[in-house]
């Protein structure tokens, strides 16, 4: 009986809370001020923390793609948007470790399953190896490095097997959308998701498909979260790949995505993969401030103000009882 009172409050709250929302981004969002905008937020904490508290899961996987403008102003652009251009200017030569030791790997696991394991084991050589040699290039000099850059690059680091949750309206409910990013690329503070890659690899080789869709939905769960939250610069990078075929991703500051895809294959193809990712490394370090946090940016890091939540662990279960 308890439990059938406590799902009923849930439920009104739910749709008193709904009520609420129209209400104010119909009437008032766009004339309020900053003060007005968190007096209001903060007399429907209460009500939101109930109903987000209890919010059934959705992992990423079951997203629908056709969902991301509703939910997070996403939309496609046309193929070739220019986010994901890369001169020839900008081609760097392959990692010399990086070919040999991959073909070493791939000489000794021949005989085995090509499952999720042998696949995250290539791309942390790929991933890892790019990195170093960014690094090593900005310590030693590079025509496509400034000293701006360079000075910022050792800030830049991959973590890997990142979680991402939020709670979204989904199909009119909220909904706990949550995830796994098997890599992050970050240039500075977790609670600001200061990230601008994430690379989500297949479960299964010839599935790069299925990844790049997961991968874009957490990407656009990042941009719209920073682009909330005010920052200026909201682009967010993609990989979707099973080590093999590799999907590129990119949300521009317009919320416009578009992808390129591209296989480990010929010297040329494999080139250009590891230069766009070596090119994204770059611009990762362009992004870490030079100083002290602008004075026009808040103290509230984007987690607070949006409750997007990037942990090394997995969140606890949101329906479960205290």
């Amino acid at each position: 009986m308890a439990r059938s009172k406590v799902s009923t409050m849930i439920q009104t709250t739910n749709k008193t809370l709904e009520r609420l929302d129209k209400w104010y981004h119909r009437g008032i969002k766009q004339k309020a001020g900053d003060s007005q905008r968190q007096e209001y937020m903060e007399a429907t904490r209460p009500m939101r923390s109930l109903s987000e508290k209890n919010a059934p899961s959705l992992a990423i996987g079951d997203f629908q793609s056709n969902m991301l403008e509703k939910t997070f102003g996403v939309r496609e652009g046309p193929r070739g948007c220019p986010i994901l251009d890369i001169s020839r200017n900008e081609m760097i030569c392959i990692p010399i470790p990086l070919e040999p030791v991959l073909d070493n790997f791939e000489r000794a696991t021949r005989r085995s399953n090509q499952n999720e394991t042998i696949m995250r084991s290539r791309l942390d050589i790929m991933l890892y190896l790019t990195l170093a040699n960014e690094q090593r290039s900005a310590f030693y000099g590079h025509d496509l490095i400034t000293p701006a850059v360079a000075q910022h690059m050792d800030e830049v680091s991959w973590a890997p097997e990142k979680h991402i949750s939020q709670n979204v309206t989904y199909n009119n409910a909220c909904r706990n959308l949550n995830g796994v990013m098997d890599y992050t690329l970050w240039w500075g503070i977790a609670d600001d998701l200061e990230t601008n890659l994430v690379v989500v690899e297949a479960k299964a080789k010839d599935a790069a498909s299925l990844s790049r869709a997961q991968a874009l939905v957490s990407m656009a769960m990042i941009h719209a979260a920073r682009k909330r939250a005010g920052k200026r610069d909201c682009r967010v990078f993609g990989i979707g790949t099973d080590s093999y075929d590799f999907w590129f991703l990119a949300i521009d500051n317009n919320s416009v995505w578009t992808s390129h895809y591209i296989r480990w294959y010929t010297s040329a193809d494999k080139r250009e993969i590891i230069s766009r990712i070596g090119k994204i490394i770059r611009e990762a370090a362009a992004l870490v401030p030079t100083s002290n946090r602008s004075s026009l940016e808040t103290a509230a890091s984007v987690r607070s103000k949006t409750g997007l939540i990037i942990s090394d662990h997995e969140m606890e279960d949101v329906n479960e009882e205290e």
